[in-house]
């Protein structure tokens, strides 16, 4: 019988209609991966958050191995969290990662010896063939995971959340992350939370589901029981995506005319390469390299200047010496789909949309929409409200992708270039994703979608290319 490693019971937490948790009750066992799923408002996270030690639960109990433990600052010691921003020191060794805290640490105090060697234990038990003397900056995406679950391992963790889409990683790879995953928990006895934006993340790695919606659990079930996508939205969702989103159908046909071309793109290999984007059409870019695919991103879209790069738009050579000239001529990209990075906090939606995004291009061409503009938001957003004046730091991750696209859409740009555009999205974000980016289409805009899997865009795409370094 497998032991219980954490109990929550009779849980509550309020700070607002959308940040609340009710009535949570849920135990955890030993050697089980339990992946809990719902939209961006749904609770999972901040459940997550609670259970790290970082929120404190107005009422409820939390148990750890049948003890109660009240005080928050104690988690820390039966919790441990991966997430992709873990590694924040790429000059250290695998070794000094795994063995020391922080960086604050003195490192003359422990001999480089005994780190290592004890590295190397940690290897061997999970059976992982990693050199601990190379440097972080030097691993694959995969082996920086494999390092971060060692550590985990390494400080006999109770429970680990592993909150990731693991960007740069192959299917395969992450299947055999949950081979070396199963391997450690079974070890330690520990429990996994599995808390990812990404469906097929969520599916490898789990063995069960936790569904929450509206700050509540509303199912609890093993991972099969779920046939499909369908099936999983009658559990998340108020209704069916296809009756929430308005369907993009007539989308009259483009003659896919080449509309830009970006040549001499000198990547990993030293290889120069070249880019071919038609009017109309939706490409995905797919490498799993996560330098490579930001470097094109980089490049293409002007964040980057390169003056060996070729450019030509509507079958003319161009020549931008800023990203303010790709912009003017209508290349706009969005590096962050669903992150207020390229938004500004302390205004309104609606004064948003009036500043260009990263002062990128003139705001009178937004003023020249401002009326319009202002009723976009107020109608796409939904927020039942006389006019557009709550702060943007009141907003979620799906409301925030709403305010880039529709910005993007009233400039009617001739090329759309998106990073990872899905990786802070939940299951409604993506279909509001992919419902303006059929908008797009439809008015001939070429839409480049830069990523490191095929997950989410196999049915919306025209083309794909796969990037090799």
């Amino acid at each position: 019988m497998k032991k219980e490693v954490l109990r929550i019971q009779q849980l509550n937490y309020l700070e607002n209609d959308t940040q609340k948790l009710v009535d949570i009750n849920l135990y955890l066992l030993a050697g089980e991966c339990t992946g809990f799923l719902g939209l961006i408002d749904s609770g999972k996270s901040l459940l997550t958050e609670i259970i790290s030690g970082n929120r404190l639960a107005n009422t409820g109990s939390i148990f750890f191995d049948g003890e109660m433990i009240a005080d928050k600052k104690l988690y820390a010691e039966k919790v441990y969290h991966i997430n992709p921003y873990s590694y924040f020191v790429e000059d250290w060794s695998v070794a000094e990662y795994i063995g020391l805290e922080n960086q604050k640490f003195n490192f003359w105090v422990i001999q480089e010896k005994v780190l290592v060697n004890q590295a190397k234990l940690y290897m061997d038990e999970l059976g992982l063939h990693i050199p601990v003397t190379k440097r972080i900056k030097e691993l694959t995406e995969l082996e920086k995971r494999m390092m971060n679950l060692v550590k985990a391992y390494s400080k006999h963790a109770r429970v680990l959340i592993i909150e990731d889409e693991f960007e740069g990683c192959s299917v395969e790879e992450v299947k055999n992350y949950k081979e070396i995953l199963n391997r450690a928990i079974g070890k330690r006895n520990m429990s996994v939370i599995i808390n990812s934006n990404s469906d097929q993340i969520s599916r490898i790695l789990s063995d069960k589901y936790v569904i929450f919606k509206n700050g509540s659990i509303v199912k609890k079930c093993h991972k099969n029981y779920i046939h499909n996508n369908e099936h999983l939205e009658k559990f998340m969702l108020r209704q069916r995506l296809s009756e929430g989103f308005e369907a993009q159908k007539d989308i009259p046909e483009n003659k896919h005319e080449l509309i830009y071309s970006v040549k001499n793109l000198d990547l990993k290999t030293g290889e120069k390469h070249q880019f071919n984007f038609y009017q109309g059409e939706i490409c995905s870019i797919l490498t799993l390299d996560v330098k490579t695919g930001r470097r094109i991103f980089d490049y293409i879209s002007g964040r980057k200047i390169d003056s060996n790069l070729v450019t030509y738009l509507d079958g003319k050579k161009s020549v931008f010496s800023n990203t303010q000239g790709f912009i003017r001529n209508k290349i706009v990209s969005i590096g962050q789909l669903g992150d207020p990075q390229e938004l500004i906090l302390g205004m309104s939606p609606g004064e948003n949309l009036l500043i260009p995004s990263l002062n990128k291009i003139s705001a009178w061409e937004y003023l020249r929409g401002k009326f319009r503009l202002e009723k976009m938001a107020e109608i796409q957003i939904e927020q039942q409200m006389e006019e557009l004046d709550f702060r943007l730091d009141e907003m979620g991750a799906n409301d925030y992708t709403t305010l880039l696209l529709e910005r993007w859409c009233i400039f009617k740009p001739k090329v759309l270039i998106l990073y990872e555009p899905f990786s802070h999205s939940d299951t409604a974000g993506i279909a509001l994703a992919k419902d303006y980016f059929y908008r797009f289409k439809s008015f001939g805009t070429s839409i480049v979608i830069i990523k490191s899997r095929e997950e989410y865009i196999v049915d919306i795409s025209d083309r794909i290319i796969h990037v090799s370094v």
